[in-house]
């Protein structure tokens, strides 16, 4: 099992997960809803309102999202969606998973380490867009096979 920390599309509610759903794909587990542990720019770009986590650590917000455990038939099918490692590469960071309050009314939270889907290999225009903590689906997502481009666009090409 592989622990996998989703921010975007893959959240509760939102349109890609119906994939983390399907017994046909592997075996998922939710776990707790959390945040990253360190800061990251994540933002919505395209006229495709796609989700990015981009790896420019201590730069943006802690991110909210989901921590499931998946077996690795559900990692690839997973890796496949996010087209790893292409465009985002599944990158290990750490979470806190949400905080309780115990009788003393003192706030306690877990820390776990997990993979997570972030792209590196960014175009910087990206960094001038807003962050945000949490992609909330005000943004109307366009599944890949409904799009006339590639989410690639935004990555810096190799010279």
């Amino acid at each position: 099992m592989v622990k996998v920390f989703v921010y975007g599309t893959l959240k509760t509610g939102h349109p890609n997960h119906y994939r983390l759903k399907d017994a046909n794909n592997g075996f998922t587990k939710f776990i707790s809803k959390a945040i990253t542990k360190t800061k990251f720019p994540l933002v919505v770009a395209t006229k495709y309102n796609i989700p990015f986590m981009l790896h420019d650590p201590g730069n943006g917000n802690y991110i909210k999202g989901e921590l499931y455990d998946v077996d690795h038939n559900m990692l690839e099918v997973l890796d496949k969606l996010e087209t790893h490692p292409v465009l985002y590469e599944r990158t290990p960071i750490f979470v806190d998973l949400a905080q309780s309050t115990n009788i003393n009314n003192e706030i306690s939270a877990t820390s776990l380490e997990c993979e997570t889907y972030i792209l590196h290999n960014y175009k910087e225009l990206l960094l001038n867009l807003p962050f945000i903590d949490c992609y909330d689906g005000v943004h109307t997502y366009v599944p890949a096979k409904m799009r006339e481009e590639n989410a690639r666009d935004l990555v810096k090409k190799e010279v």
